[in-house]
């Protein structure tokens, strides 16, 4: 991304003394939107901006959410590129609510459930896939939704956590869960078999819930020596 610049002429007297150049500073976000569940969740989101010298602030405007800096983040956050955390409170209610943050000078919305059932239904296809001998290898699977405003996380178990990466699919997310809306392919990563990426018997499972934090599905990671 490139800054945005402009000359600005400086005069004395009518007569041009020199010529600055002026630079807006520009930012992206991502995640803008994200589902959270009923029981709350932290959400990390994203700031690029056009040059590592320009600032930024961010704040919640719900109660239910607060903001801050992400510690594992190895960029400085506040200023360049950055990371913070929005992290969502449990939502006590039957009903839905929405609200949002500010970031970079972007707005965030959180959509989050009910303490109820979600009313939404999910398929995953296929139910599994499996990887041999101890080599690396990458997978996918597909989450249809009942409706395009149906949220999911989907996540690893802890028997993968060395082993199996997500990459890819819905709204966004990190190694360990993706998060989104609406029927959305999942792409994951399969480590080569090491001492620090061992393989555990049988593999583990991808767990889908859905955004009253139920669980709509699995997709299994078979692992076989």
């Amino acid at each position: 991304m490139k800054p945005i610049c402009r000359l600005i002429s400086v005069f004395a007297a009518c007569a041009p003394l020199m010529m600055l150049t002026a630079c807006q500073c520009t930012y992206t976000v991502a995640p803008t939107s994200a589902p959270a569940v009923a029981s709350g969740v932290t959400i990390p989101v994203n700031v690029t901006a056009s040059t590592s010298t320009c600032a930024w602030q961010y704040q919640s405007n719900a109660p239910w959410i607060t903001v801050g800096p992400d510690p594992d983040n190895t960029g400085q956050t506040g200023q360049g590129n950055g990371r913070v955390l929005v992290t969502v409170a449990a939502n006590q209610g039957a009903s839905a609510r929405t609200g949002t943050a500010t970031i970079a000078g972007k707005t965030v919305t959180i959509n989050q459930a009910g303490s109820s059932t979600s009313g939404c239904t999910f398929q995953i296809a296929p139910p599994s896939q499996t990887f041999n001998g101890g080599t690396a290898g990458t997978g996918t699977f597909t989450i249809t939704a009942s409706a395009a405003t149906c949220g999911w996380r989907a996540a690893r178990s802890s028997s993968l956590e060395d082993t199996v990466n997500l990459t890819s699919g819905g709204s966004g997310g990190a190694a360990e869960e993706r998060f989104g809306t609406g029927t959305a392919t999942i792409g994951y990563q399969v480590k080569a078999e090491s001492a620090t990426s061992p393989w555990p018997a049988g593999g583990g499972d991808i767990v889908v819930r859905d955004s009253a934090n139920q669980e709509a599905g699995r997709h299994h990671v078979n692992l076989v020596h």
